[in-house]
């Protein structure tokens, strides 16, 4: 029996090596993991420069099996799952006791993906993500890329620059343009929700518009702009167009890690940007659609109105996303930390509270989103004074002469 294998059996859990089919845990061999090359410094306790002649290492990729996620999806809830219960457990076996033999570790060479799919009522139904849901799901994912992003490391957030060879955007897609030196930050959001929302959607098509890669030359070095389809991405829609797999979409951004309380955080953060998806597919038309009767709207606009305005001040955006997801106020705090701890050179700021505890500062809220607020506040109050009865019985009037 593989020593990987025995581990697992050994704390009494199930596992296969190099499985298929998610039906149960799998250790799987995965070559493009790097080899260690300090294991005293990668399992500290464990490891010296006296024994580390006498350990071996191995390159495997833990895979669960299908798990399924809460109803309810507080992140207290969620953690205490038996689903994430269960990833404790194989976390626990793999990472062994002090005095155990082996031990596991993560480096720059690894990756956590998520595979994300609706449970199957039926042996024989489809577990693809309906596509109204796929699509606002994209449109989401287009709207937070950036903000996304910034909640992981440097080494995972590709520009399209090559500085990261496994992850790259999903906007290639939907940038104005196919030129390779214009950045992306350029997107249009109206060409965006065009395309995506486009009346002869389908999953087929959605996939290839958020999986495209485009490639500057040819085999013999000449130059030329054409797209084609990549795992390599941020979020990858490409299991979606193959037969024979199941049809999920996998979250590729984050960096490899044994941790159970970051996996827990990460996976509940990826569950709750689908739920979103979900809600606002559902809504028929969304808190911020215009007042406008939705006949008169294009199916574009309609489903794009569903979700709030980009802000241009990072700290207002960062708020609404957390918004978006309905995280309790524990779960803004850690993504928040999280940020802060990422991004030293951002606007967010931290400062300590009367107890020490390290709070993000207040630095005021965008000017534009403030005046909105006033102007919609103003317009509650007066449209309240216009509304009661005078003396006579009639509403009264507020208004100027020319």
């Amino acid at each position: 029996m593989p020593v990987a294998l025995s581990v697992l059996h050994q704390a009494g859990l199930n596992g296969v090596i190099n499985g298929s089919g998610y039906a149960s845990w799998s250790l799987d061999k995965d070559l493009s993991i790097r080899y260690s090359a300090d294991l005293c410094s990668d399992l500290p306790g464990k490891v010296d420069l006296a024994t580390e002649e006498y350990w071996m290492q191995g390159r495997h990729e833990l895979v669960s099996r299908v798990l399924t996620a809460p109803d309810k999806l507080t992140f207290g809830t969620f953690k205490s799952s038996s689903a994430m219960q269960e990833v404790e457990e194989y976390l626990e076996a793999i990472h062994g006791t002090s005095t155990d033999p082996w031990g596991s570790f993560v480096n720059k060479s690894c990756g956590f993906h998520v595979h994300v799919a609706r449970s199957r009522a039926s042996p024989d139904s489809d577990e693809m993500l309906p596509l109204p849901v796929l699509q606002h799901l994209a449109y989401l994912l287009v709207q937070f890329e950036e903000l996304i992003t910034a909640l992981h490391e440097p080494e995972r957030r590709s520009r399209g620059d090559g500085d990261s060879l496994f992850v790259a955007s999903n906007l290639m897609g939907l940038r104005r343009s196919e030129h390779l030196c214009r950045r992306i930050d350029e997107l249009n959001l109206a060409t965006a929700q065009k395309k995506i929302f486009s009346k002869d959607m389908t999953a087929q098509r959605l996939a290839k518009m958020m999986d495209t890669e485009f490639r500057a030359e040819d085999r013999e070095g000449n130059s030329f702009s054409t797209g084609r389809l990549t795992r390599y991405k941020f979020v990858n829609f490409q299991r979606l167009t193959q037969t024979g797999e199941a049809k999920t979409i996998e979250f590729r951004e984050h960096k490899g890690t044994v941790g159970f309380d970051e996996i827990s955080h990460w996976v509940h953060f990826i569950l709750s940007l689908v739920r979103a998806a979900e809600r606002m597919a559902k809504d028929p038309t969304g808190p911020h659609s215009p007042m406008s009767p939705r006949e008169h709207m294009s199916f574009r606009r309609q489903q794009a109105a569903k979700c709030t305005i980009r802000c241009a001040k990072l700290r207002d955006e960062f708020e609404r996303l957390l918004e978006l997801l309905e995280f309790d106020d524990e779960t803004r705090w850690y993504w928040r930390l999280r940020f802060v701890q990422l991004n030293p050179a951002e606007v967010l700021q931290v400062e300590q509270d009367e107890n020490g505890v390290e709070r993000i500062a207040e630095d005021g809220r965008c000017p534009a989103c403030a005046q909105d607020d006033e102007d919609r506040q103003m317009f509650a109050d007066r449209e309240q004074f216009s509304a009661r009865p005078s003396s006579s019985g009639s509403a009264m009037s507020l208004g100027s002469s020319p």
